[in-house]
């Protein structure tokens, strides 16, 4: 997927480039912004492509020599600056990769493009190396940066980028793309995109994963009937949840879909159910609960979502929650 018609979602932003390409007023400088797996190294690979296709149009052409080097992993003026040190990019890693190589012109083709895929890793140390190359580059360079929040770049570095950001999808849209690109089944891909939150990348990882399911199925089993057990019973649950610790907003995203889901079916419309293969575990929840004790839950489940976001005790606040589970 290297061409803007094959991406998903995201016409307004790709209309902007297209735009750019057409009156040939491409900027030097890009920060692609959004969630992981959301589309933000794809469309950074199509604009690149693109930029260096032979037939100068507003999509790659997918077969000229630029786009057949791209498509192999090989152009040699599409640079992926990495780190060699730590996890992200330190400061001799922009001096050596960015600021030294960006001096030598491109070898063959129009541009010379760094696609930088966690600018906020960076130090401010190394920001600060970037922006020297920011500050005055060479006509030839064009600097694509991938940011999930933009806002911990620099001030300066935002100052001389043009910013989009790249916002959730429809789950529908998601769902297709998982159908379209044979990942699975409609089904799964339905309930996949509706966990994934808007991005493509997560949906896929959770339609391929079973370690997702297993524990989705272990959760619901937890959360059913939760209001029936004792004291003893429903905290050694913390255990559940701790096994699941370093995943633990997607676990708190799988307890507040199953609330929403009940509260659906509680209120009387059960096509709003979105996981099908629940519906008869949902129902019966649904039954056991009323409509205030089940938003009760889905306040809970978010606040527990809230604090530890804020690096709340682990301990604490999954035991807070599973007692404001069974108390609602």
């Amino acid at each position: 997927m290297h061409s803007f018609k094959d991406i998903t979602g995201h016409a307004r932003l790709i209309a902007a480039l297209q735009t750019a390409l057409r009156h040939k007023q491409v900027n030097h400088a890009y920060i692609f912004e959004g969630a992981a797996g959301i589309g933000k190294t794809t469309l950074a690979g199509a604009f690149a492509k693109t930029l260096q296709c032979e037939q100068n149009g507003e999509d790659a052409c997918g077969v000229c020599v630029s786009c057949r080097q791209f498509d192999s992993g090989n152009h040699p003026d599409v640079l992926y600056p990495a780190p060699t040190k730590t996890k992200a990019l330190g400061v001799d890693d922009v001096r050596e990769q960015i600021n030294r190589a960006v001096e030598t012109k491109p070898y063959s083709h129009r541009y010379k493009i760094f696609i930088v895929e966690d600018a906020t890793g960076m130090s401010p140390a190394a920001q600060n190396a970037l922006l020297k190359t920011l500050e005055e580059p060479p006509a030839y360079a064009i600097f694509l940066l991938l940011a999930e929040n933009a806002h911990m770049l620099l001030p300066t570095i935002l100052s001389r980028c043009v910013t989009y950001k790249l916002h959730p999808l429809p789950a529908e849209d998601v769902a297709r793309h998982l159908v379209d690109a044979s990942v699975t089944d409609e089904n799964a891909a339905r309930l996949a995109a509706v966990y994934a939150q808007g991005s493509i990348g997560r949906a896929m990882e959770i339609a391929a994963s079973e370690s997702f399911a297993a524990m989705r199925a272990q959760l619901v089993d937890m959360l059913a009937g939760i209001a029936e057990r004792d004291l003893v019973a429903l905290l050694q649950q913390v255990k559940t949840l701790e096994a699941y610790k370093e995943s633990i907003q997607a676990a708190l995203d799988v307890a507040y879909l199953w609330y929403r889901d009940v509260a659906f079916a509680a209120s009387g419309n059960e096509s709003g159910v979105l996981q099908r293969d629940l519906l008869d575990k949902i129902k019966a929840e649904a039954e056991a609960s009323t409509q205030a004790a089940i938003h009760r839950r889905l306040d809970a489940v978010w606040r527990a979502k809230r604090r530890l976001r804020q690096n709340g005790n682990f301990q604490m606040v999954t035991e807070v929650l599973l007692l404001d589970l069974q108390e609602a």
